[in-house]
């Protein structure tokens, strides 16, 4: 038996092998960017409710609280544009394209893991990125919050 032959089975494990990864990577990016916007709703109500508490300076409260939700407000934006940089699996153009070249089920096969690998590390990337934002946003929603306390400390 020929090498050639007995890796003939391994293409169509590692498409489905990266077509996994990529999910995964998706369900990931789908939860940061989730929980981007709990902390920007989280951070607004709690805001409120101490804008409500602390009367006496509530006016002041209430600016506080609009200048650190219009920051945060940029976090969930900045993570959604690197979002938008995300890969889902080859455009139409190139899946035509193995078609009408005449490639072989096993060169499609092939073609297909290179691109889904290539993708892969590409989406890592976009996730780190979109991971960052929001652990930046969580320290800056945690020190407004602490700043909007101060007063009623």
């Amino acid at each position: 038996m020929s090498d050639r032959n007995s890796t003939a089975g391994a293409a169509p494990l590692v498409v489905d092998v990266f077509r996994d990864r990529c999910n995964l990577q998706y369900d990931s990016l789908k939860s940061w960017k989730l929980n981007s916007r709990l902390i920007l709703g989280a951070v607004m109500s709690l805001g409120a409710l101490l804008a409500v508490a602390d009367v006496p300076s509530g006016e002041e409260s209430v600016g506080d609280l609009l200048t650190l939700g219009l920051l945060l407000v940029a976090f969930v934006v900045i993570a959604g544009v690197f979002a938008n940089r995300w890969e889902s699996g080859p455009d139409s153009g190139t899946l035509v394209q193995f078609v009408t070249d005449g490639l072989s089920a096993r060169d499609v096969e092939i073609e297909l893991a290179t691109k889904l690998a290539s993708q892969n590390q590409d989406n890592e990337k976009v996730l780190e990125r979109v991971k960052v934002t929001v652990a930046l946003e969580l320290a800056v929603a945690t020190g407004g919050v602490l700043w909007l306390l101060t007063p009623l400390l």
